[in-house]
């Protein structure tokens, strides 16, 4: 299909679309961002809570070595039933996807090459790739845009928002306003999965970014 498009993204996806439309503007008909990552998340976090550097360095190091384990073990091929199968493989249907889509990521899992490509992509998720649209960033003019957040807290009711929490809404603040057409949208009674928790919300995004995207002209923002 040919330019230009309207990009979605969830999450690390989030980042990836901006990158694109960091360098390919001109083929970018609108965004949508599904409580993205943001580049400077973790940076942040590192500063509110500076023991959380040692800790992130620790866990990843641990990932590593957990998902290189499994790459080894898919280059010998896997054995159904063992241990080193069942660390590896997820299992069984998930009930948010049809039997047919589980199968398929089941037996990606398997694969030496999807496992080898989500390592790099987790290796580089706080680093390379962060720094690179850090490197890239630009504002994009009139372009239609929406940032979906997830609900700033799941905490018990009465108890006050976490500071990450504040942080994950001010980044997607950030975002937003990266278009002078960008519009920040609180999705209540979500998770970071909005499409899956309320994906009406989603599906409305893409549908008044596209319209808007044919009507550049209607409105000076998308909301």
């Amino acid at each position: 299909m040919a330019p230009p498009y309207v990009l979605v993204g969830h999450s690390y996806g989030g980042m990836n679309v901006r990158m694109f439309a960091n360098l390919y503007r001109d083929e970018v008909a609108g965004l949508v961002l599904d409580d993205p990552s943001h580049e400077e998340h973790f940076l942040r976090v590192a500063r509110i809570y500076p023991e959380v550097r040692a800790i992130a360095a620790a866990e990843r190091a641990q990932g590593d070595r957990d998902a290189q384990a499994c790459i080894d073990a898919a280059r010998a091929g896997f054995v159904p039933g063992t241990r080193v199968f069942a660390q590896c493989v997820s299992g069984g249907s998930n009930p948010r996807y049809l039997d047919a889509i589980s199968a398929v990521y089941a037996r990606l899992q398997t694969q030496p090459s999807f496992l080898e490509a989500r390592l790099s992509e987790e290796q580089a998720f706080d680093g390379d790739s962060a720094a690179q649209l850090r490197l890239s960033r630009r504002g994009y003019g009139d372009l239609p845009m929406i940032v979906l957040t997830r609900a700033l807290s799941d905490l018990p009711p009465g108890l006050p928002v976490d500071e990450q929490g504040l942080l994950v809404y001010f980044l997607h603040e950030d975002l937003a306003g990266l278009s002078r057409r960008g519009v920040h949208r609180l999705v209540p009674e979500s998770s970071h999965d909005i499409h899956f928790d309320q994906p009406q919300a989603v599906i409305g995004a893409i549908l008044e970014v596209v319209a808007a995207a044919r009507n550049p002209a209607g409105a000076r923002a998308v909301d």
